[in-house]
């Protein structure tokens, strides 16, 4: 019996080590080095805003090579660049209304953009013609989101945001609470694209249609920075239409406008690579957000 107990063991240790010599345990292979094309990406975002939007050598290079070094990353520059001149030069600025046929469900959502308020937290009269603007658009589409972006700018009030006294005017003259969305920390114009896009991504999901409210000069570089944040998270959001407020100030030259939209550019993406850093820290650079507001032509700070 012992024998026999013996002879089966053995049997036993032959097949196991000719399974593991048949089946080696798979070893994964490396995940191939992400070429990094953010150094490309700052001075082609540099090189069209120091040159007013112009299409130099330079820049139909530096778009050739991210291409090449990241063709995923190559074909989302392209589209915001492309973009970022369409908004420039032929963007139609409406001031009336917004388009008829935008969704009528609750995938629409009005962005409201928030402006510098008075030193004692309340509102100056530039953001209250936007809310009004804001308002007329919400009653055309009963179903939308209405999301104010603005954090705290009052001198002597700490306690008031933008957003949130946008937020207090818009229910006292009948908007829904539940159509209100608040974001509240953003200081310049590339934050409220930002901190707006994490909101809406994380929450409300099945938003995919935006349109931007804000003052008439502001709107060709406030739909830039939001298309922009979008399009670097390959999201299906897209900003379609636009509704401004009409000020005395009006539209602003070309070049004005590319060098507020060229800061925001530079710190919106700059604020995409720390948050890459965060969920990816072995493919990310050490690229630092700048602490800036200069895309903000309403802020004192």
């Amino acid at each position: 019996m012992k024998n026999m107990t013996e002879v089966l063991l053995s049997y036993l240790i032959a097949a196991c080590n000719l399974v593991s010599c048949a089946a080696p345990e798979q070893v994964p292979e490396p995940k191939p080095p992400v070429f990094d094309v953010s150094p490309m990406v700052q001075e082609l975002i540099a090189d069209y805003g120091q040159n007013n939007g112009k299409e130099t050598e330079k820049y139909t290079s530096l778009l050739g090579d991210i291409q090449k070094g990241d063709p995923e990353q190559g074909k989302i520059w392209e589209g915001i660049m492309q973009y970022w001149t369409y908004a420039n030069d032929e963007m139609e600025i409406r001031t009336k209304k917004l388009p008829d046929d935008l969704p009528k469900e609750d995938t629409l959502c009005i962005i409201v953009l928030g402006f510098q308020l008075n030193a004692d937290g309340s509102m100056q009269k530039e953001l209250i013609g936007r809310l009004e603007t804001a308002l007329s658009c919400a009653k055309q589409y009963s179903n939308a989101y209405v999301l104010c972006t603005g954090g705290g700018t009052a001198a002597r009030n700490h306690e008031a945001t933008e957003a949130g006294m946008m937020g207090e005017w818009l229910v006292a003259h009948g908007l829904k609470k539940n159509r209100l969305i608040i974001e509240d920390a953003s200081l310049t114009t590339a934050e409220n694209a930002a901190f707006s896009y994490q909101i809406l991504a994380e929450d409300y999901p099945q938003v995919d249609t935006a349109v931007i409210v804000t003052s008439d000069y502001h709107i060709p570089w406030g739909s830039v920075l939001f298309e922009s944040e979008f399009r670097m998270h390959q999201s299906e959001l897209h900003i379609v239409s636009d509704c401004a407020y009409k000020t005395s100030r009006g539209s602003l030259g070309k070049n004005e406008l590319i060098r507020y939209e060229l800061s925001g550019m530079q710190q919106l993406y700059a604020l995409y690579l720390d948050e890459q850093k965060q969920t990816d820290p072995d493919n990310a650079n050490d690229e630092k957000t700048p602490d800036s507001c200069a895309d903000r032509p309403d802020s004192k700070k």
